[in-house]
């Protein structure tokens, strides 16, 4: 642990950024009052366990929920960039900015190597729990879509919908969820 404490507060108050940092994507749709980025990763974070429980591979837990936490902490220095914005930037772009963001929120703090190999694991999915993260991230999302377009009759997430019909996930879990709620939206639209 580094001498100075308030480098340790530092990081926290950095974090704490989510929870006012609204998933911009959703403004995009016109989504009235959409959730902040800390919303989004607490979705994932569960959205995660509760794939692990449907998994039959030996998944380390802890290794799982830091990814889960921890996937959008550089979104705190360069806000939600979503992906259809992503569209306009140069290949690579925002990868590079959240690699360098995140370096700077972990600078001097012991375990920044560890995180930000667990950071690079988790985008490149490298292992089964980076890839039951990453199908939970995706999973969420079609999930809060669903809660949106059910609870604000908002056409425009019919567009989400659309865009994962036919997607394959990682793991059987995922996809057997997505496939469910797929089923739902389908049935709800009529």
């Amino acid at each position: 642990m580094p001498a100075d404490p308030t480098r340790w507060l530092d990081l926290l108050l950095q974090a704490n950024v989510l929870k006012t940092t609204p998933r911009t994507g959703w403004y995009l749709r016109q989504v009235d009052l959409p959730e902040n980025v800390a919303a989004h990763s607490w979705g994932t974070a569960v959205v995660a366990l509760v794939l692990a429980e449907m998994s039959d591979v030996d998944l380390d837990r802890g290794r799982l929920l830091s990814m889960a936490v921890l996937h959008d902490l550089a979104e705190s220095e360069v806000s939600d960039i979503p992906r259809m914005a992503n569209t306009y930037l140069p290949e690579g772009a925002k990868e590079e900015a959240e690699t360098k963001a995140l370096s700077a929120i972990l600078h001097g703090l012991p375990m920044a190597p560890n995180w930000t190999a667990l950071m690079d694991d988790y985008k490149h999915e490298r292992g089964p729990e980076a890839k039951l993260v990453r199908d939970a991230d995706r999973l969420e999302f079609l999930i809060q879509a669903w809660v949106y377009r059910e609870s604000g009759g908002n056409r425009r997430l019919d567009e989400v919908r659309e865009a994962y019909k036919g997607r394959q996930f990682a793991t059987p879990a995922a996809q057997l969820l997505a496939q469910s709620l797929l089923e739902r939206w389908a049935a709800m639209v009529g």
